[in-house]
């Protein structure tokens, strides 16, 4: 290989350092509560409840300090460090839109898509399975885990494109989705099933995508943003009552 050619590589060589430290290394501590959930509840390595109380903390503790350090580091504009308030907030809505896709699936395939919450819930309080405290403490458990892979996408992505989304949240993780859930939690095969996975998760694609590009337009005036502000906020609450009324008429 010339000197041409080993510039070439080690240029090569020097981005994907970077693209690993500006953003790989990020997504993985935003990603925590997920290894928590995968670790505790899918793989049983310890207890539900154990490994979330250490995953949210070593979230809380380790993220930060990675932020401030590579804030004073990065020179860099488009590093998602600078960026995380936003993607903090735009992550509120492919995690609200996830659910609400989830909803008319009940209603038309009879498919509950807060059962699994219970069972979440009860691991983490080691309590009854169908008692209100499970239902709460898995849709809060339920909850942080949208939340999180909505914002790993804005981070992973320089370019937040639709084709990107798609194929990460649409795709990527509706694969692993139904792995981990049919391998490690007694989740069966069926066409409802898939269905509703590839549904709700190619609903939350597109609304990551979605609410990156309003940004890029400046869809940024008083009247944008409170009207963004209430159909999230609509959204995030819909599902959730739902569940929540469904769950107390099953009683």
């Amino acid at each position: 290989m010339g000197p041409i050619g080993s510039m070439a590589v080690g240029r090569r060589w020097a981005g994907a350092l970077e693209w690993a430290r500006s953003r790989f290394v990020l997504y993985v501590l935003v990603q925590i509560p997920m290894l928590a959930f995968i670790t505790g509840y899918l793989w049983g390595w310890s207890t539900f409840s154990t490994t979330t109380i250490v995953g949210l903390y070593a979230a809380f503790i380790l993220t930060p300090l990675w932020v401030v350090r590579e804030k004073q580091r990065s020179q860099n504009p488009a590093d998602p460090v600078h960026h995380l308030a936003r993607y903090y907030l735009w992550a509120l809505v492919p995690f609200a839109i996830y659910d609400l896709a989830r909803v008319p699936t009940y209603y038309l395939l009879d498919v509950p898509y807060w059962v699994r919450w219970y069972d979440f819930g009860a691991r983490i309080t080691n309590g009854p399975l169908e008692e209100w405290s499970s239902l709460v403490a898995g849709t809060l458990v339920h909850s942080i885990q949208g939340w999180v892979l909505g914002l790993g996408y804005f981070i992973l992505f320089r370019r937040h494109t639709l084709a990107g989304a798609v194929a990460y949240l649409g795709i990527s993780l509706s694969v692993v989705y139904a792995w981990f859930f049919v391998t490690f939690a007694s989740s069966e095969i069926t066409a409802e099933f898939l269905f509703v996975v590839f549904w709700s998760h190619l609903c939350m694609a597109v609304a990551a995508w979605g609410v990156a590009k309003l940004h890029s337009r400046q869809w940024a005036a008083q009247r944008g943003r409170t009207v963004a502000t209430a159909a999230t906020a609509i959204a995030c609450v819909s599902p959730f009552a739902v569940a929540f009324w469904e769950a107390a008429a099953a009683v």
